[in-house]
């Protein structure tokens, strides 16, 4: 069960979310009755509220659980978290197994043991195809892009929100001051418009020395965050 859609957590998202869960929550039991699958494989924080409104105790279910979607959602403050909280807490009561991709995510899991049990925790790291390292390089898109084939490149593939981390690459790569390391950062969302906008103001305004001016905005505007929070 995949999301049907990139959701950023915001409130009116979230809410979206949840109704076009309802929406499907029919459909997916009928099929899943019909089917009878030997193990439901949920990924993604939407396909767990449907996993939570299908509510299926007696059947063998696996979850892959995100940091992300602990940090949004079962922390959150918001009262207007609520339905979204008891629908994963339903979701992983009745699996077999909660995996997490990284230590950081089975920590997270580990400080919320009303959602997470100990024993049904398993920590599995992403994959990579083996076909994958072992194919030849090509170096067109790199010509492309004007990168050099000895140029050490960095690449993140993800939304663009503040708790994937594009701006630390930005920051630290400023800080490194290598010339030969350049950084692709593949993806989209609600802040890409405010990314490109800020490198190129940065680029006009400070010229050779825009990535040093970047960075230094970017730390002024992380210690007002903190001072928010």
């Amino acid at each position: 069960v995949h999301s049907c859609h990139n959701q950023d957590a915001l409130d009116t998202e979230e809410m979206v979310s949840i109704a076009c869960s309802v929406a499907k929550d029919k459909k997916i039991r009928k099929i899943v009755h019909n089917f009878q699958p030997d193990k439901i494989i949920y990924l993604g924080e939407e396909a767990e509220l449907v996993g939570g409104m299908l509510n299926l105790d007696k059947s063998h279910q696996i979850v892959r659980v995100a940091g992300s979607g602990i940090e949004a959602i079962i922390k959150s403050s918001n009262p207007l978290k609520i339905i979204s909280k008891y629908l994963l807490r339903k979701l992983y009561q009745n699996s077999k197994f909660i995996i997490a991709v990284s230590k950081n995510t089975e920590k997270l899991m580990a400080n919320n043991e009303a959602y997470f049990k100990k024993e049904k925790i398993k920590m599995i790291y992403n994959g990579i195809d083996d076909n994958f390292l072992n194919k030849k390089k090509e170096f067109n898109r790199r010509k492309e892009l004007g990168i050099k084939e000895d140029d050490f490149v960095l690449l993140t593939v993800g939304r663009l929100l503040p708790r994937k981390g594009q701006d630390f690459v930005k920051k630290a790569l400023s800080k490194i001051n290598q010339p030969n390391i350049k950084y692709l950062c593949v993806g989209e969302g609600r802040f890409e418009k405010v990314n490109n906008d800020l490198v190129r103001y940065f680029r006009v305004e400070y010229g050779r020395d825009w990535e040093a001016a970047l960075e230094q905005h970017l730390y002024k505007e992380s210690k007002k965050n903190v001072k928010k929070i």
